[in-house]
């Protein structure tokens, strides 16, 4: 970090090999694009668009992100004294905010001014003091809104939370492709890991499991409320071939596409 100011924001590609340090300042740090896996003093967290995190000083974290994630980072001196917000040092809010990890949503408005702050930032030296004045202002927004002036809901009061209704739908938008756990993780701003876990924990079985049994439900109405052929119904459930729907059919319900059309016909 550059020591001449007391903040910098920057922005950063994360690499897709898990990389895990420490440093002596603190980081605050902003979604873009794409999502990015964060572990911070073993609080696991999840980045994407309107989903941000602190980072204390000191402490050891570890991350990494897909090919399309773009993050806006805020280096600051551990020496926030140095900064003009008398406001939060008068109320040590601002303290509270960076005394331990943390995982926030932040509003649209936010994120709006964020998209254009990157992208001046995208024009400029990064050691520049345009730099310094944009950090200063994103720390600013930020401290406004979770100091409750403009609510932002800390990511762990959603991140319990598995929304199957939301879920489903998503399924049965896409039956016809690939259906990833990672997919339905973004859906409720979990980390692939946490996710798997919570829905474990919630459903009694795997996402994998839980799509496989939505596919051959719909596979069921499709057999016995329409005359397309077993055929087209597999491809159009996403399934690779004939043979691999017939098997995971019958492993489900007993017989197979044909035997279940002619029983249910």
């Amino acid at each position: 970090m550059n020591e001449k100011n007391n903040i910098i924001a920057r922005i950063l590609h994360l690499e897709e090999k898990p990389n895990t340090h420490s440093h002596l300042h603190h980081q605050i740090i902003f979604g873009l694009t794409g999502h990015a896996e964060f572990e911070i003093s073993g609080i696991s967290g999840y980045l994407q668009k309107g989903i941000g995190c602190i980072v204390p000083s000191n402490h050891k974290h570890s991350f990494y992100g897909n090919r399309e994630n773009k993050i806006l980072l805020l280096d600051m001196t551990p020496n926030i004294a140095l900064l003009e917000l008398e406001t939060a040092f008068t109320s040590n809010t601002l303290d509270n905010i960076l005394d331990s990890p943390k995982y926030f949503q932040f509003d649209q408005r936010m994120h709006a001014l964020l998209e254009a702050l990157a992208n001046e930032l995208e024009t400029i030296d990064t050691n520049s003091s345009s730099s310094s004045v944009i950090g200063q202002c994103l720390l600013h927004s930020l401290y406004h809104r979770l100091r409750s002036e403009i609510s932002v809901e800390e990511v762990s009061l959603v991140r319990e939370r598995i929304d199957l209704s939301r879920i489903k739908r998503y399924i049965y938008g896409n039956l016809s492709g690939k259906i990833h756990t990672a997919d339905l993780a973004r859906l409720c701003n979990l980390s692939e890991s946490h996710f798997y876990q919570k829905f474990r924990e919630s459903i009694g079985i795997s996402p994998y499991q839980y799509v496989i049994e939505e596919r051959i439900k719909a596979a069921s109405s499709m057999i016995s409320e329409t005359n397309k052929s077993i055929t087209e119904i597999c491809f159009t459930l996403g399934f690779s071939s004939q043979s691999a729907f017939t098997n995971v059919f019958r492993k489900k319900t007993g017989m197979s596409p044909t035997e279940f059309r002619k029983q249910n016909k």
